[in-house]
């Protein structure tokens, strides 16, 4: 599966770690959590099941901890292997302290579950029992997680810009109710339940729907099921997609429109800053660990620095506190980008990011792994650079190519970095292609067509 991949986490424990109580706790934390322990067993449906033996800890003595990391194969990534390794490694002997690696497939968790394996593995150590947490409540988790805190920053964005705003109350009988009584000439949905229900809602109503697809990776059950399940559905609706790889895993005709932004309308000033930056949300998709491990790999000059927050914030903090400096979420992202010289995007998934476009429209150079739309964005070493998703070598070697780079080829890349959002994603470009989506869902409404 192309889209599926391999995460590597490294934690450095306390001098006084029993190794062998280390192990003892794993074994009770696999035990207990059923949802560790399980296998995908079939490329064409949706099938995870448990296994029946554990995943034991292995440890390692000697040896360099950068060749155990590059020896930790893919084999996970096959049908029917477990899902996760954990290795304790020590340099010599067992004795003082040591580096704890987990090694995860992707489908299995996202961020915000590492701070719960590793919470259990805490208890298990001290000695406290563990419940028995069967596979479902993990999924109900997920499926339950607040957003308080993003909401109340779009409400706030959005009364800041004099833009009026209803939430309603998320029930499929409110939104339809709406709808009826107030007859709008489209509804358009951004995400897969919004687009689920709001075309089975406007279906109902009687008006035309357009549906926008942003999401370039595939999320973790279930929301892998319900990303299918819009994307099978969309055929009763208006498309668009941010990107050619997103349109092509939609059945018939969809119009691509990437993301928009922003444009001044003359070229900013170069940048001048030293400094490398990463801006998005902290979790395992946006590969902010990668941006922490290429910093470590470059040891002069220029500073990183981290601009967000998500779930796995306090792990990153802990493993590269003396390298990267974190600022946390910026309630005013234009005020990042004459903070930094070189926007670095290690992401092991994208659709069309907006981080980039804004960069680039800010005249800042984006260094970005070649996956989604970026490599349609960024001409390599002209407005910008590109590297293998993943390849920490290959983005240590493109910085230290900027770093390098004179002030005259800066201002080049600069000029042309805004050059190519001014053109192709600035709101002149879009808005009329979205305006015309619109029109031919009025259109074929009013003529009793469809799609």
């Amino acid at each position: 599966n192309a889209g599926a991949f391999q995460a590597q986490f490294r934690y450095r424990l306390p001098d006084d770690i029993d190794v062998e109580s280390l192990k003892r706790a794993w074994t009770a934390v696999v035990k207990a959590n059923p949802i560790l322990r399980t296998s995908i067993i079939q490329h064409s449906a949706l099938y995870q099941v448990v296994l029946d033996d554990d995943i034991p800890l292995r440890v390692i003595h000697g040896g360099s901890l950068k060749t155990l990391a590059s020896t930790m194969t893919c084999k996970m990534l096959q049908l029917g292997q477990p899902m996760l390794q954990l290795f304790f490694w020590h340099g010599e002997n067992l004795h003082g302290s040591g580096e704890l690696l987990l090694d995860i497939h992707h489908a299995l968790y996202d961020g915000w579950s590492l701070g719960l394996i590793l919470d259990q593995l805490e208890r298990a150590y001290s000695g406290a029992a563990l419940a028995h947490q069967p596979f479902n409540k993990f999924i109900g988790y997920a499926s339950k997680a607040d957003n308080e805190a993003g909401r109340k920053y779009w409400l706030g964005q959005l009364a800041e810009a004099h833009v009026p705003v209803e939430v309603l109350d998320g029930r499929f009988g409110t939104l339809l109710a709406r709808l009826k009584g107030e007859r709008p000439a489209l509804l358009h949905t951004h995400g897969y339940k919004a687009g689920i229900l709001g075309r089975l809602a406007a279906r109902l109503a009687g008006i035309p729907c357009v549906s926008t697809f942003h999401a370039g990776e595939r999320g973790p059950f279930p929301v892998s099921l319900y990303q299918r399940l819009d994307e099978a559905t969309s055929r009763f609706g208006a498309r668009i997609a941010v990107s050619a790889p997103i349109a092509a895993r939609l059945p018939g005709r969809v119009a691509v429109i990437g993301n928009f932004v922003a444009v001044p309308d003359q070229p900013p000033p170069f940048p001048t800053q030293d400094c490398v930056g990463f801006v998005g949300r902290l979790s395992l998709e946006k590969g902010p660990d990668l941006f922490g491990r290429i910093a470590e790999a470059v040891r002069a000059p220029p500073a990183f620095h981290m601009f967000g927050d998500g779930p796995m914030r306090q792990g990153l903090e802990q493993a590269h506190a003396g390298r990267v400096i974190f600022h946390g979420l910026v309630r005013a992202p234009e005020t990042i980008w004459p903070r930094i010289g070189l926007l670095l995007m290690p992401s092991r998934a994208e659709g069309l990011p907006l981080a980039a476009l804004e960069a680039m429209a800010a005249g800042i150079p984006v260094a970005a792994a070649a996956v989604g739309a970026l490599p349609d964005v960024i001409r390599h070493g002209e407005n910008g650079w590109l590297f293998p998703a993943g390849d920490i070598a290959a983005a240590t070697a493109v910085v230290a190519q900027w770093h390098a780079a004179s002030p005259d080829q800066v201002a080049a890349m600069s000029h042309a970095a805004w050059r190519t959002v001014r053109d192709r994603f600035g709101i002149a470009a879009s808005l009329p292609a979205i305006l015309a989506v619109y029109d031919a869902a009025i259109s074929a409404r009013a003529g009793g067509g469809g799609r």
